[in-house]
């Protein structure tokens, strides 16, 4: 009966302490965090601006049992949700030049709702896009004087049967760069405008696909088994524009998966020795799966946003945050 008591004891003063917690963490957020987004009772949603934040997030609030909670935030720049922030210059002391503004991390007891998601997205997306157009347009370059890379060009002469090599400058756009939560409703969505609103990388996978099959043609009618797929002249040549494009791993499962002419269908010798080639095996492409999770009509909260996920080098952050770049209205 004692331990009963404890125990019972125990969770009431847990219970407290993450009351606590939630409402400090919505202190703090109102306090410093560059926009807060605040999910009233009505269903309507409030903005909160602080011009003198310490705090580069969006952080959304909402209402739960115990009051007002911290729900979601959607990193700005080199923030990212939930974590330990520092900031320099805006949050420098006046007793030590090199100090800066420590923000402890926030807790994530509580997650967005799918209803309470579809209302604040749209005007999330909007704030994104506004900080993007706004920052880039004071850039020396700006977003009406591109970047161009030079980058490796390749095509197949199907008449003389020969490869070309040449260098060409290709359009880059430049934008920002944002983290979210990778199992939250804003990686879904942003994985999935990547595959599907980013006209630059739609038609770099079409005329990546579209090469690939102008290759491979010859060798489904001359191919013959005797001989290893990856010995052939013509795949070496591939593999070599491939390691070339440097693309992220899971937008060549994209282009394997939709993008390949019809005749090298899903399953076919071709196409599962393309599969070898580039090291896929079933489910093994973690932002396709999240982006075929997004919320029915993505386009509506997203607009014609484009946005590309960006890979990053630590794996811990990896496993935790989706890190993508969103490029200026044209």
């Amino acid at each position: 009966m004692r331990a009963f008591i404890y125990s019972r004891i125990d969770k009431e003063e847990k219970l407290e302490a993450n009351v606590l917690t939630a409402q400090r963490d919505v202190r703090l957020v109102m306090e410093r965090a560059k926009i807060v987004l605040r999910i009233l009772d009505n269903e309507e949603v409030e903005i909160v601006r602080n011009h003198r934040y310490s705090l580069n997030v969006i952080a959304i609030t909402g209402m739960d049992y115990d009051g007002e909670v911290l729900l979601e935030e959607i990193g700005l720049f080199r923030t990212k949700p939930f974590r330990v922030s520092r900031i320099g210059r805006i949050g420098r002391k006046k007793s030590d030049p090199k100090g800066r503004t420590f923000c402890s991390s926030r807790s994530r007891a509580v997650r967005l709702t799918e209803d309470q998601y579809c209302l604040v997205a749209p005007i999330v997306f909007q704030l994104l896009q506004e900080l993007v157009d706004e920052r880039v347009s004071g850039w020396k370059r700006g977003s009406k004087d591109p970047v161009f890379i030079w980058s490796p060009n390749c095509w197949f002469s199907r008449s003389s049967k020969k490869f070309f090599d040449s260098w060409k400058p290709r359009y880059w756009p430049r934008g920002l760069r944002f983290s979210v939560m990778r199992d939250s409703f804003f990686a879904q969505d942003t994985c999935w405008a990547e595959l599907n609103t980013n006209i630059i990388v739609r038609q770099y996978l079409k005329g990546l696909a579209s090469f690939i099959g102008l290759c491979l043609n010859d060798v489904q009618k001359k191919w013959r088994e005797e001989k290893k797929f990856k010995d052939l002249e013509v795949v070496k040549k591939i593999v070599k524009v491939l390691e070339s494009k440097s693309l992220s791993r899971h937008l060549l499962i994209e282009m394997l998966m939709s993008y390949l002419p019809t005749w090298i269908w899903k399953g076919s010798l071709i196409w599962t020795e393309m599969a070898e080639i580039i090291g896929w095996q079933e489910g093994d492409a973690d932002e396709l799966r999240i982006a075929a999770e997004a919320l029915p009509d993505p386009r509506m909260r997203l607009e014609d946003m484009q946005i590309r996920i960006v890979n990053n080098k630590s794996s811990e952050c990896a496993k935790k945050y989706i890190f993508f770049e969103v490029f200026p209205r044209a």
